[in-house]
């Protein structure tokens, strides 16, 4: 009898199709895990926005202007003096601007009440995407009073 050895053709059309599959499985996850990077990343910087708009009218007297009630939260439309397009530049830079600009977000903030008062912040994303419309990312609210 003879020692054959080696592989059959049947085994190693068997191995091939289970590297396939696992080579197909593994692709597939790519693009989930770039969405999930670029959305994380997206709703970080959106955090860190509101949290600096958020201090800067806390930091505010009661009685100053910027904190007059008024605004809204309607990304369709901005009220003036309640809105501002953020651009982020990769080292961190933020440039704000009244009018909107490539790969920014649109800030819009309200404040309600008299003492206290509430501000709510809405970041949306202007990427848009499949709807067409400007992606709400995070909110943000907090009460203000004269005596903290």
């Amino acid at each position: 009898m003879c020692n054959e050895r080696g592989f059959t053709l049947a085994e190693t059309m068997i191995a091939t199709v289970v590297l396939v599959i696992g080579l197909v499985a593994v692709a597939l996850i790519f693009p989930y895990a770039v969405r999930s990077n670029t959305s994380s990343r997206q709703t970080t910087t959106a955090t860190m926005i509101v949290a600096d708009k958020m201090e800067a009218l806390r930091a505010l007297p009661l009685t100053a202007p910027a904190l007059a009630a008024g605004g809204g939260l309607n990304p369709a439309s901005p009220v003036n003096g309640y809105h501002d397009y953020v651009t982020v530049a990769p080292n961190g830079v933020m440039t704000v601007s009244a009018t909107p600009s490539p790969s920014a977000y649109l800030r819009l903030w309200q404040i309600s009440g008299t003492n206290p008062k509430t501000i709510t912040i809405v970041m949306y994303a202007m990427r848009h995407g499949l709807s067409g419309r400007p992606t709400e990312v995070t909110r943000s609210s907090t009460i203000v009073t004269d005596t903290f």
